[in-house]
């Protein structure tokens, strides 16, 4: 894991973390959330690896966000909503420049990710698009909650409550850029807490 050089670090030499009652708490790791105590014997075979893949809090992130995928899919428009959606969905098509400031990132990604899904109207999945996005907004708070040392079934409820809220679940559902801005703002909040 890349630390800074002057990062503080536990006894195991892993990176820590502060939490907000200046508490020294390790980063997450594969290793330090797979542990189990000592006195569980460890499962053989595949059926082992495959209980030690669910408790991986990679496996847990992937599954809460396609958990959420599938809620925001289900509920995606299927035509071209009001109003920019139908600006955004022609300029992606024909990769043109909505107004400004012209979202070069969302009309290059959304011109990429309909091939990846070949059946449905092109604004569906678009709508699809931004609902991936979103769910992957709502992995990283997940993800962004158990670095700051919440428990797995605090960091779902507010990852859960960051997806189902009016005002993402109402972007997520159509062809707009804000899922995809979304996705951007836990990026930028994970790696400034981990720069800290």
């Amino acid at each position: 894991t890349p630390e800074a050089p002057d990062a503080p670090t536990s006894a195991s030499s892993q990176p820590v973390v502060s939490s907000v009652d200046g508490a020294q708490v390790p980063w997450p790791t594969e290793e330090t959330t797979a542990q189990r105590p000592a006195s569980t014997p460890r499962a053989v075979g595949s059926a082992g690896r495959l209980a030690s893949a669910l408790r991986t809090e990679t496996f847990r992130t992937f599954l809460l966000g396609a958990l959420v995928f599938v809620a925001y899919a289900l509920g995606s428009c299927r035509t071209v909503y009001v109003g920019d959606s139908g600006e955004l969905s022609t300029a992606v098509r024909i990769l043109g420049i909505p107004h400004p400031s012209g979202y070069p990132l969302y009309v290059l990604a959304g011109k990429l990710f309909p091939l990846l899904v070949p059946v449905g109207s092109f604004a569906w999945r678009l709508s699809l698009f931004s609902a991936a996005a979103s769910a992957a907004a709502a992995a990283g708070v997940y993800r962004l909650g158990r670095a700051m040392g919440l428990s797995a079934v605090a960091a779902t409820a507010g990852a859960l409550t960051a997806a189902f809220a009016p005002s993402l679940w109402a972007e997520a559902n159509v062809q707009r850029v804000y899922g995809l801005n979304a996705l951007f703002v836990v990026a930028v909040t994970a790696a400034a807490w981990r720069w800290t």
